[in-house]
């Protein structure tokens, strides 16, 4: 399959989402780039996400945040020793007795940071076409990690969460470490005895190897016995306000301070283990074998670390296309949700439509 690359060009945020809960939504406001927002600048150039549109009418990420844990039903499963909750938000409208045509499934891979809630925005606006599955990692590994390849854990997770729900298909949506354990789940996939298969993929910021630096190695090394969570690290507040902050919404701060307590609560033990995984991951080889269709998400204020690997994604995966949105950092599930879901809505429901997908079973989590 020929591969496909928006290229970066100025232009706008997209047309207000079609959900219809006013309660939740502010009046129409810019999104937070004056030259995003300037129709007479994007005049030129190929197609990006939202090019010659206005602005979305922005979130009120509390309420949203409130509907999606009332609206999203809690499970847990237990797997070695480890505990694994989530929720699980089914379209709006059906209940358990429902048709054969369904709404394929969503599978939400967080990043090295924070829980699921981060998504919660994302999972809103989608709601209505997808049932969406989003949970958190556990904190502790299993007793024969060493035995295991990199990722192989959390990739095997993905998988027994996805039987328990009784999905035959599914797609998965990563940011980070996310699309990492992602392209884990479909590379160890030929290998798996699961009854579930992974039809297509969304990566946002993904690699397919992230060699640590000495400083970060060191970190990892003394974060694994450490008993403090994210926010009693000195400094960082001050690092993660320069890589971030400056691309969430000038009018909200106070999504700015929700991302900041959401990740500030990780247990620093826990982030380490997780980077840890990375010192040995190297699924480069591997990447060729990987047919499934996958979208691969680049932000300005990516840094050209992220670069890099975006490139040997793009060399190395055979049915891939590249997507970029402007204005939106790293975060742009939490900074401009409507913009991510656009590109999430389109690509799925293309690769919905194209393949013979089986619909996911009727049953629900306790």
């Amino acid at each position: 399959m020929e591969k496909t690359v928006n290229n970066p060009v100025p232009g706008t945020d997209e047309s207000q989402s079609p959900d219809d809960e006013s309660n939740v939504n502010q009046s129409t406001e810019c999104c937070g780039d004056e030259t995003a927002c300037d129709t007479d600048a994007a005049a030129t150039g190929d197609n990006q996400d939202g090019q010659r549109e206005p602005c979305p009418t922005p979130l009120v990420w509390e309420q949203v945040l409130d509907i999606f844990r009332d609206e999203s039903h809690p499970w847990e499963i237990h797997r070695d020793g480890r505990k694994i909750s989530g929720r699980t938000w089914f379209p709006v409208g059906k209940d358990d007795n429902r048709p054969p045509e369904q709404p394929h499934t969503l599978y939400f891979l967080n990043g090295l940071t924070g829980n699921c809630d981060q998504f919660a925005l994302t999972a809103y606006l989608l709601r209505d076409e997808f049932r969406c599955v989003l949970f958190d990692y556990p904190e502790c590994a299993t007793e024969t990690k060493e035995a295991q390849l990199p990722l192989q854990e959390f990739a095997d997770d993905l998988f027994a969460i996805a039987e328990q729900h009784e999905d035959e298909t599914l797609s998965i949506v990563g940011t980070s470490f996310g699309s990492a354990v992602g392209l884990a789940a479909m590379a160890f996939e030929n290998g798996q005895s699961s009854q579930c298969s992974i039809t297509s993929a969304v990566l946002h910021a993904g690699f397919a190897r992230r060699e640590l630096s000495f400083f970060e190695r060191l970190a990892t090394r003394c974060g694994t016995k450490s008993r403090r969570n994210l926010r009693d690290v000195p400094l960082r507040r001050l690092f993660q306000t320069q890589n971030h902050r400056p691309w969430f919404p000038p009018f909200d701060f106070t999504r700015w301070e929700f991302f900041l307590e959401n990740s500030g609560d990780t247990p620093v033990a826990a982030m380490a283990s997780r980077a840890a995984e990375l010192k040995s991951l190297d699924v480069r080889d591997q990447l060729p074998n990987i047919l499934q269709p996958c979208l691969l998400i680049r932000g300005e204020g990516e840094g050209q670390v992220l670069a890099g690997h975006h490139v040997e994604l793009e060399a190395g995966l055979p049915n891939s296309r590249t997507e970029w949105m402007h204005s939106t950092g790293q975060l742009p599930f939490i900074t401009h949700p409507h913009r991510f879901v656009k590109l999430i809505r389109g690509f799925v429901h293309e690769q919905v439509s194209q393949g013979e997908h089986k619909t996911w079973k009727t049953g629900r989590l306790t």
